[in-house]
């Protein structure tokens, strides 16, 4: 009897590279962020993908990636695609990820991981001065712009033509990267390891452990690197004027505004221009603008419920959204038929008055109708930032993990899928817009002649332990600081497949 040996390399922890290795990883990652995709291609072959692709194909207005199960197959995807591209300009490149879980320790002061450094990834903590541009290798990434539309056509695009939000009336043309918020450097860290073994303890459905991961351990990722300036309003100088809120609160309602900008027009009552013309409008003269309200001072001069009162759909979609675990502690609903306010939403601390409750609700109601800008990071134009690609292998360990394991495994893995009604969310009859070009060791699990891959294709191209993933990750047993082992067991349990759900749970 025979058996074939299956050969996959390793993607290790990006510290415990080798300073050779990561500067190779580093120097080939600036190639796809200097060259455009014709230029790739004519040097480096048909497996190089420019940064700008990416860019566009991660900001998609046809694909939904996030917040349901689609999240667990396209993230990995992406990865690939990338490590091809990486491979096309070394063949011996190691791909490193961030256990950024790691670094939850540093707490407030997250942005002084090595990671930031400037012959690493640049600095996260950039101001005004630097026009929020990281400093180091990638301080010269540039923002694609598509006026017309036409060269990613399926891309959101910005007011500018920016490969962005609609609702970014950002003119830069260059990435930016800050924790700087409207003058307050934010202070919010990384989700703390503990929510990994929480994840697997408490799923009760595929999608339950999918909406865990992105919701208690992603976070804040994103926004937390977005930074939002040139705003109405200077945090800063409140939090000097009223320094019993708390860096903490505000940092955690920052992180909770980039989240919920991009739908700033739902809450409030906004004139949004449908373009702006690049060389010649700035923030000051093309900008989303309240259509009730003309300057911060109306604000101040309404009365108290009156101001409540247009806040009340902004806390409901952020509670509703339930993106943080802080949530609890940082807005309540009033229970209290005696008071004016009650069964109104409004910050909440035991440590405020009911006067500092209503200064900070003004504040953040003057933040949302004079708005400001944000970094590629608020937005799905994240991949624009170099430091996307190794913040996000975590998750495809997790998932990994999932299958393996023999006390997870045996959950409901079902792919009972709740989306966005996108395309690329289904387990099959839609296809995603990744190829089998992305994986380099092809087997048995394509159907013959398919070019663009279903989920449950993917699915299976993805499974851990199968012949067709050309890696494996160094180890399941840390994350972060955590000792937390999900393949821990003595029964052989098979690797759990999702199989298609019955109706109605199919995904729509």
């Amino acid at each position: 009897r025979s058996s074939e040996a299956i050969s996959k390399y390793v993607r290790r922890e990006i510290r415990d590279l080798a300073k050779t290795d990561r500067e190779k990883y580093f120097s080939a990652l600036e190639v796809i962020y200097n060259h455009t995709q014709e230029e790739g291609t004519a040097i480096y072959g048909d497996d190089f993908t420019s940064y700008t692709e990416l860019v566009a194909l991660h900001d998609s207005s046809v694909y939904g990636y996030h917040t349901q199960n689609f999240f667990l197959t396209s993230h990995p995807s992406f990865q690939l695609q990338i490590e091809n591209s990486l491979r096309s300009v070394y063949d011996d490149v190691m791909y490193p990820y961030w256990d950024f879980l790691i670094d939850s320790r540093l707490g407030e002061n997250w942005a002084q991981s090595i990671l930031y450094s400037e012959d690493w990834f640049g600095p996260a903590n950039n101001t005004a001065d630097t026009d929020y541009r990281p400093a180091g290798r990638f301080t010269n990434v540039e923002i694609p712009f598509d006026t017309t539309e036409t060269e990613w056509p399926d891309a959101t695009h910005g007011p500018y033509g920016s490969i962005g939000n609609e609702l970014n009336f950002n003119p830069g043309k260059y990435l930016q990267r800050s924790n700087n918020f409207c003058g307050l450097q934010a202070t919010m860290g990384f989700a703390d390891c503990n929510y990994v073994s929480h994840c697997f303890g408490n799923y009760t459905s595929l999608y339950d452990f999918d909406v865990c991961i992105e919701k208690k351990v992603h976070a804040f990722l994103h926004s937390m690197h977005a930074g939002f300036f040139d705003c109405g309003v200077d945090w800063g100088t409140y939090l000097d004027d009223n320094p019993s809120v708390t860096i903490q609160r505000l940092s955690y309602f920052a992180n909770i505004f980039i989240q919920q900008s991009v739908d700033v027009d739902k809450y409030f009552s906004m004139d949004v221009p449908s373009s702006c013309e690049a060389g010649v409008d700035n923030v000051d003269t093309c900008m989303a603008t309240s259509s009730q309200f003309t300057s911060v001072e109306q604000i101040d001069a309404l009365n108290d419920t009156y101001t409540l009162d247009l806040m009340q759909d902004w806390y409901a979609a952020v509670l509703d959204a339930d993106v943080s675990t802080w949530n609890g502690l940082y807005i309540e609903i009033i229970d209290d038929s005696s008071s004016a306010w009650d069964g109104k939403y409004i910050p909440k601390g035991d440590d405020l008055t009911d006067e500092d409750k209503i200064a900070l609700n003004r504040l953040l109601l003057k933040t949302n109708l004079f708005f400001g800008v944000f970094g590629p990071m608020g937005s799905g134009a994240a991949t624009n930032d170099p430091i996307f690609w190794v913040m996000h292998q975590i998750f495809d360990k997790m998932a990994q993990s999932l299958r393996l394991s023999p006390n997870y495994n045996r959950g409901n893995l079902t792919w009972n899928n709740h989306g966005n009604d996108l395309d690329g969310e289904n387990w099959e009859g839609t296809t995603t817009p990744f190829t089998q070009r992305i994986f380099s060791n092809l087997g048995t699990n394509l159907y013959p002649g398919t070019e663009l891959l279903t989920n449950k294709q993917l699915w299976a191209l993805l499974k851990p332990d199968g012949t067709d993933l050309p890696y494996v990750y160094d180890q399941f047993l840390h994350w972060g600081h955590c000792d937390f082992d999900p393949l821990e067991g003595v029964t052989p349990y098979p690797t759990a497949e999702p199989v298609m759900a019955p109706a109605p749970h199919v995904a729509r």
